[in-house]
């Protein structure tokens, strides 16, 4: 027992490493957490896609690069199989390289003649510097300023004393 002098107490919340709005946005993406393979991942988006229909963004989260054996990363190819004409942006299982198909990639226009940004790889196929769809660290900001943000954000006042 403590006594606070009538004074309130709280016990501390304390984490140490969290990111709560994007964490909280990641709510309402396609969850690729403990996907088995690249196939798994595709049935995963078309039940978004079938859900939300339409051409707007499919954003998702949590892809494991085990997955994709001797390739390492990710590769637009398996997103365009599916959505050719619709953007797509995933986010690795550890927020580090994200995966974007063609659509996306063009509509952020990274070319062959993009530049890494700093901090940050466009990872390219060797034979020809086309974006594969694998972006490390920094590069995904490339992608993210063309996907549509919120609107708003409402932050209501304090309830005033009784």
């Amino acid at each position: 027992m403590i006594e606070a002098g009538g004074n309130l107490v709280l016990p501390g919340f304390v984490d140490c490493h969290i990111h709560f709005i994007d964490g909280s946005l990641s709510l309402g993406r396609v969850n690729l957490a403990g996907a088995k393979d690249v196939a798994d991942i595709q049935q995963r988006l078309r039940d978004y896609a079938s859900k939300h229909p339409g051409k707007d963004w499919i954003l998702g989260r949590g892809w494991n690069y085990a997955m994709f054996g001797s390739e390492t990363l990710p590769h637009k190819k398996y997103l365009d199989e599916v959505f050719p004409d619709r953007p797509v942006l995933l986010e690795g299982y550890d927020g580090h390289t994200y995966w974007a198909n063609s659509k996306a990639l063009a509509l952020a226009g990274i070319t062959t003649n993009t530049a890494d940004p700093a901090n940050g790889v466009i990872v390219r196929d060797p034979a020809t510097q086309q974006a594969t769809g694998a972006l490390k660290e920094a590069a995904h900001r490339l992608v993210d300023r063309v996907v549509p943000k919120l609107l708003a954000m409402k932050i209501s006042p304090p309830c005033a004393p009784a």
